[in-house]
């Protein structure tokens, strides 16, 4: 998956994605894929957010400037995730 394929999504689903790069690897990646990606149209609410991410193996393999990500993963914020009950 790459950045043009979050950007079809976006057009497909008509809402904002908020596209993050961990701090990670190069940051040239991170300059260019951190960044909000809008739907040609009129976008809906709410906005996705997504996480570049990478398997533990692919990650292993991997160290510093040289990590890449190789799928991405949402991210939500808690409330949406679980709702919890402080009761008990």
């Amino acid at each position: 998956m790459g950045i043009w394929q979050i950007a079809a999504a976006s057009n497909v689903l008509s809402c904002n994605i908020l596209s993050v790069y961990p701090e990670k690897g190069a940051s040239s990646y991170r300059q260019f894929f951190t960044r909000k990606i809008t739907p040609r149209g009129q976008a809906v609410e709410p906005t996705v957010a997504l996480m570049w991410s990478a398997t533990k193996e692919h990650s292993l393999r991997m160290s510093g400037e040289n990590w890449t990500a190789n799928h991405v993963v949402p991210l939500m914020g808690l409330t949406q995730f679980c709702q919890l009950d402080i009761d008990r």
